[in-house]
């Protein structure tokens, strides 16, 4: 995975890539959409509020969905089933509610979140980047990973979980 061979792991620590990625894109995107005039906090809000119901929906139709598949897979604990259900509902809702009040920054946010399939078969499926753009990647991870603090130990054991 991109960012995943950073210094850390020398030293027996597993990046955490997807919470800095994270955090650059949301930095980036909430600094490039408050730019326009008729941009407001309103509207970003609109957008975030948009993807993070679609991110729910996604993971919680995940759950579902191994349920489904793979009612035997050993899990931590599992969920009553009419949770993710009612999740689910409302999680539709709150996705396909705004394409009625405000459709055009609805389709933006589809488009937005469409836009990113193409960097994950590049990057991520395929890996076509270049190995001097994946250094650039692993260092700038590894910095923010020092700054951010959010590394996990290699080992579960070393995690201190209560059981």
């Amino acid at each position: 995975m991109l960012g995943d061979e950073t210094p850390l792991k020398e030293h027996g620590f597993k990046g955490c890539s997807q919470v800095i990625s994270l955090l650059h894109c949301q930095a980036f995107i909430s600094s490039v959409m408050l730019i326009p005039e008729t941009s407001s906090f309103e509207v970003l809000l609109n957008y975030f509020g948009f993807f993070t119901w679609l991110s729910y929906l996604l993971s919680i139709s995940g759950i579902l969905w191994m349920r489904y598949k793979r009612p035997e897979a050993v899990r931590p604990y599992k969920v009553w089933l009419p949770i993710p259900i009612i999740m689910v509902v409302v999680a539709s809702y709150l996705v396909f509610a705004p394409f009625y009040e405000a459709p055009l920054q609805s389709f933006y946010c589809v488009l937005f979140v469409s836009a990113g399939i193409p960097f994950y078969l590049c990057f991520v499926r395929y890996k076509l980047a270049p190995p001097s753009f994946l250094r650039f990647v692993n260092r700038v991870t590894y910095k923010l990973e020092m700054v951010c603090d959010v590394t996990f130990p290699e080992k579960e054991d070393d995690i201190n979980v209560s059981r």
